[in-house]
């Protein structure tokens, strides 16, 4: 079927790759280059995740990758949220706990690249330091730039804003309306936001809660394609010695968290070495809870199947 790219809608305003047909939402000054409005969420973390351990020169920084693991959960569910809802994501302060080298061994065993001391840890990370620009601007995941908002030249006319909140809990009156707020459900469905989200004639929506503001995709295909499209975009950690990772020059490739409570998509097969490999340290480093969600394969411990197993 389309994924909507050739302008092919089904009856209800919805492509094939689940977005919205832009002319079933309303239009404003605001809404401008292709996009109904704009999304943006908070990116808060644990402090612990903010730690900055010393390694050992040449390893993989699993603090590190740790840290931007959990933060692309956030981006994931953002970047499908935006997609659903034909809104321009503008990109978060991503954080970065370990610094980006050119070389093996250039990262120091303080995380910093060699001659960089005065660098404070974490950092928040230039765009390309965990995604791939190019691929980014060619894919249909429509973004700004993190400073966005508070560009003088963005007109006052995109920056009215409706905060979409996590309703739990039967003592809350699910999908209810405030003074510029929302309540949604927890964990709903692509079916569902587009049924509560899509029409608000609001330039942007923030979520205070992007991770419990979706549970997944009613198809299977779907799920599938929104997965390995969001994984195309990431990029990867510079540079190990570890010699899994030698085919790639040392890089670490960052790899998109599959949605919880879906078996359709387990990680991209080409980077089901990766996977295995990272899962493996973090078992080794104690933090299985971390392996659980990366590993791609079926094991004694997990149980589950992906299609990255050989």
């Amino acid at each position: 079927g389309s994924d909507g790219s050739d302008g092919s809608y089904g009856g209800d305003g919805v492509s094939d790759d689940g977005s919205l047909e832009l002319s079933t939402l309303t239009r404003s000054s605001a809404f401008a280059n292709g996009v109904a409005g704009f999304l943006t969420y908070d990116a808060h973390l644990p402090p612990e995740l903010l730690q900055v351990p010393r390694i050992n020169r040449g390893d993989v920084p699993l603090h590190h990758v740790r840290l931007i693991h959990e933060q692309l959960k956030r981006l994931r569910n953002a970047l499908f949220l935006s997609r659903l809802l034909s809104r321009a994501l503008v990109l978060p302060p991503m954080l970065c706990s370990c610094e980006l080298g050119f070389w093996i061994k250039h990262v120091e065993e303080d995380c910093r690249a060699g001659g960089h001391h005065t660098l404070q840890l974490p950092y928040l990370c230039p765009v390309d330091h965990y995604l791939f620009p190019r691929t980014l601007a060619r894919s249909r995941f429509a973004h700004r730039e993190r400073s966005f908002l508070e560009n003088p030249r963005t007109p006052e006319s995109a920056r009215r804003s409706m905060t979409v909140d996590v309703c739990r809990g039967s003592g809350c009156d699910a999908e209810s309306v405030g003074d510029g707020q929302l309540l949604l459900a927890a964990s709903p469905t692509a079916a569902s936001i587009r049924r509560r989200l899509g029409h608000l004639n609001v330039s942007i929506l923030h979520f205070s809660d992007v991770l419990g503001s979706f549970g997944g995709f009613e198809s299977k295909m779907r799920t599938a394609r929104f997965h390995s499209e969001a994984q195309e975009l990431l990029s990867g950690w510079c540079c190990t010695s570890h010699p899994a990772f030698k085919k790639l020059g040392g890089e670490v490739p960052y790899l998109l968290p599959p949605l919880p409570g879906q078996r359709e998509w387990r990680g991209t097969p080409k980077l089901a070495w990766a996977a295995n490999t990272i899962a493996q340290l973090f078992r080794e480093a104690n933090q299985s809870t971390v392996a659980d969600e990366l590993e791609p394969c079926a094991t004694s411990r997990s149980g589950r199947t992906g299609e990255g197993c050989a």
